[in-house]
């Protein structure tokens, strides 16, 4: 247990950052997962969910004669 440290080593942080980066699908003017664009937008803005865990036509599940498991639909943009 008293070897030297020879692990990874890590490059220091980037001095200059850019303010904005095509790669981020959250910046202005960079395209999403799904294909839109962002607008140019210079405060704050608000994305629609990409891909939400729920979705505003979910079917109803069949019925279920069982006392304890039953299923309901949950419907939304989340």
């Amino acid at each position: 247990m008293k070897r030297p440290w020879q692990g990874q080593l890590e490059k220091p942080p980037q001095e200059n950052i850019p303010r904005n980066d095509p790669k981020n699908p959250l910046c202005p003017g960079a395209r999403r997962a799904g294909g839109q664009v962002n607008p140019d937008y210079k405060g704050t803005f608000v994305f629609e969910n990409d891909f939400p865990a729920m979705q505003p036509n979910a079917p109803e599940p069949g019925p279920s004669n069982h006392p304890l498991l039953q299923a309901k639909s949950s419907r939304g943009v989340w």
